[in-house]
C-alpha cells in the first residue's frame, strides 16, 4: 500500500486540462488501456458477486444514485428548510432509454431493488432510499464501496504516473500497484 510520502513535499502541481491528459494517454495507450480495464474487470466482477451476477440491476442503482449525487453536489445544491437532503431520481421509462435496458426489464429489476430496501417511488420517480445521510444501498454495500476506492486510488496512481511530464516523475514506490 502507497504511503502518504510517494511524492516529495514542495508546491502543488496543477491538473493537468483534459485535452493535456488526452495527449499524453494516447502517447502510452497500452499502459492506459491495462489500467483501465484492470479497474473495470476488478471492479465489474465485484459488483457482479454483490448482485447475484445481475449487473443490469446494478447499473439501475448507479443511474439513480448519480442523479441524487448531482442534485447533492451541484451548483444550486441547497439544504432544505427541514435539514434533509433534496431527493432526486429517475423514471422507469428515463432508465430504460438511458441504458438500452428494456423497460420491463427496468420495471422488473426496480421492483428487485426496492424488495432490498434500496429504491422506493418518490411519484413517478425512483429514488434512493436514505438512512440519514448515506444511501441504504451504500450501507449494505460497504465492501464493495471500500474495494472500489482502493481499486480507484490504484487507477488513479498509475493514470497519474503516466501523465506526469518528463522531468518531473516522481519516484515510484515499489509498493504502488
Amino acid at each position: 500500500m502507497p504511503s502518504d510520502h510517494d511524492t516529495p513535499p514542495g508546491p502543488r502541481q496543477r491538473p493537468l486540462s483534459q485535452a493535456t491528459a488526452e495527449k499524453v494517454f494516447r502517447t502510452d495507450y497500452s499502459r492506459v488501456q491495462y489500467a483501465i480495464v484492470d479497474f473495470l474487470a476488478d471492479h465489474l466482477a465485484d459488483t457482479s458477486r454483490a448482485f447475484g451476477g445481475d449487473l443490469q440491476q446494478a447499473l439501475l442503482l448507479a443511474i439513480i444514485g448519480q442523479a441524487q449525487l448531482a442534485a447533492m453536489l451541484g451548483p444550486a445544491a441547497e439544504p432544505r428548510d427541514d435539514g434533509g437532503i433534496e431527493r432526486r431520481g429517475m423514471t422507469a421509462a428515463r432508465l430504460a432509454d438511458a441504458t438500452g435496458i428494456a423497460r420491463e426489464t427496468v420495471r422488473r429489476k426496480l421492483l428487485a431493488l426496492q424488495a432490498q430496501g434500496w429504491i422506493e417511488r418518490d411519484g413517478s420517480a425512483w429514488c434512493l432510499v436514505l438512512r440519514g445521510d448515506n444511501a441504504a444501498a451504500r450501507v449494505d454495500l460497504a465492501g464493495v464501496d471500500d474495494r472500489g476506492i482502493t481499486r480507484a486510488a490504484r487507477l488513479f496512481a498509475r493514470l497519474a504516473a503516466v501523465a506526469t511530464p518528463p522531468g518531473r516523475e516522481r519516484r515510484p514506490d515499489r509498493r504502488d500497484g
